[in-house]
């Protein structure tokens, strides 16, 4: 009984509980987007479902700005701690001036293992993805189904933006 007793309080002084302090996600950097993901919402696995590699393009004539049209492999986007930037173009300098800047916001969770939202503040609409993954040298992004012009308008499909960190 003793042996029994010191076997228990020295399980129960001894473990420990990991604690994991909720992070803000850390977007800043130049990203190319790898791949991309289009799922049907209404019916997971349809044929319309496709995966993008790099050397594809992704065109959508239903979308809108920025996920219209993606050159997968070459497509850069662009965070910084306030603005996102898209349409880059090369300078003599081997620098890129970015054409078209947005402001954006992160909508934290609630939950340490829920990275939240980025929402892009693009005139007359609001662009919102949900981070799904944030990591040192990636980023995976996903459209949440409310993001055109009406908060009310459903996207029939979900895109994921799967892309990898090259410039600071």
């Amino acid at each position: 009984m003793k042996n029994t007793l010191i076997l228990f309080f020295v399980v129960c002084l001894t473990s420990c509980y990991r604690y994991a302090e909720q992070t803000t996600p850390t977007l800043s950097g130049e990203y190319v987007i790898d791949k991309i993901t289009v799922l049907n919402n209404e019916s997971f696995g349809s044929p319309n479902d496709s995966i993008y590699l790099p050397g594809d393009i992704y065109s959508d004539t239903l979308s809108d700005f920025p996920t219209d049209f993606i050159e997968v492999g070459s497509s850069r986007w662009h965070f910084d701690y306030s603005a996102v930037c898209f349409s880059p173009t090369p300078t003599p300098w081997g620098e890129y001036e970015w054409s078209e800047k947005y402001f954006y916001d992160l909508i934290p969770s609630w939950s340490i293992h829920d990275p939240g939202y980025v929402e892009f503040n693009i005139p007359g609409r609001r662009v919102l993805f949900k981070i799904i993954d944030d990591g040192l040298e990636s980023l995976t992004l996903r459209t949440t189904g409310q993001w055109y012009y009406d908060e009310t308008e459903l996207s029939q499909k979900s895109i994921t933006l799967q892309m990898t960190r090259i410039g600071p």
